[in-house]
């Protein structure tokens, strides 16, 4: 998205490619991973990492913040950190919950 950016195309046609290309790029990535850990499950969380900070970019870029290509990857690399925490501490706080209701005696439905 970036790169497409710096082309200094027409602000709309540089976002639909930019977001058709983020896209392709993140069903590569989710093929490629999904023989490792199952399909949905790499796809589902990395696609917000990978859609949400091309949409931030254009978001900044409409209110003028203007960005090197270094720092978009930064950005990216931050927010797949947070993500990737966020879903570890997510994923465990289930965990806990369902330890606590299987020590109840509950009955699965």
């Amino acid at each position: 998205m970036q790169w497409l950016h710096e082309l200094e195309w027409n602000f709309w046609v540089a976002s639909v490619i930019g977001m058709a290309v983020a896209m392709g790029v993140q069903m590569l990535l989710a093929f490629g991973l999904s023989p490792l850990l199952g399909s949905i499950e790499t796809m589902a969380p990395s696609m917000v990492v990978a859609m949400a900070v091309p949409v931030l970019l254009d978001g900044g870029e409409m209110a003028g913040w203007m960005i090197r290509r270094s720092d978009a990857a930064l950005l990216g690399a931050t927010f797949a950190l947070l993500y990737f925490l966020y879903l570890q501490w997510y994923g465990a706080a289930f965990q806990r919950r369902l330890a606590l209701i299987w020590s109840m005696g509950a009955k699965p439905q």
